[in-house]
């Protein structure tokens, strides 16, 4: 009798066992209805706000350098940004930004656009990759320099938006 007892638990247990997963999905079907979801619009918003954002700086940078505002330029940066130039030794902190860019305004770079071609978000480190146009003032002439590769990587700000935490450049 113990054998026979202990071969219908068994079955029992394996027909529990059975259910488990079907289980699962009727109740992650049910909390579904309970608890909001990110649906396609919803990261396709994201995707765009974020892009958003990226085209902000980018257009305040762009304006800043139109103006010559080195202070409006480095206020885009996290205060512990980095600045990584082609042929030049990486540069970190606002401070050591302003020193490596001061000559280069000074030099007649008066213009400034990035276009990015990829944006991507994870947690709070913000992404795009693409290409930005330079564009040097000399006698009133505008000589650009452009399709050079640049990659930016932000952070959010405190109080909202985006700032450089990376700006690497590539001419």
């Amino acid at each position: 009798m113990g054998g026979a007892s202990g071969n219908m638990n068994r079955a029992a247990l394996c027909g529990r066992r059975r259910w488990r997963p079907l289980l699962a999905v009727v109740l992650t079907a049910a909390l579904a209805g309970f608890v909001p979801s990110i649906g396609a619009a919803h990261v396709g918003a994201a995707r765009q706000s974020i892009r958003a954002q990226v085209n902000q700086v980018d257009g305040a940078y762009h304006r800043a350098v139109a103006r010559r505002d080195l202070n409006a330029v480095m206020a885009l940066y996290a205060p512990n940004g980095n600045l990584v130039a082609s042929g030049a030794p990486p540069v970190h902190g606002r401070a050591a930004i302003r020193r490596f860019l001061a000559p280069v305004f000074t030099a007649g770079w008066c213009g400034f656009t990035f276009t990015p071609s990829a944006v991507s978000a994870s947690g709070s480190l913000v992404a795009a990759f693409g290409h930005y146009v330079s564009l040097n003032c000399v006698r009133g002439r505008v000589f650009p320099d452009p399709k050079k590769v640049a990659v930016l990587l932000f952070t959010h700000r405190p109080g909202g938006g985006l700032q450089l935490a990376y700006d690497i450049f590539i001419s």
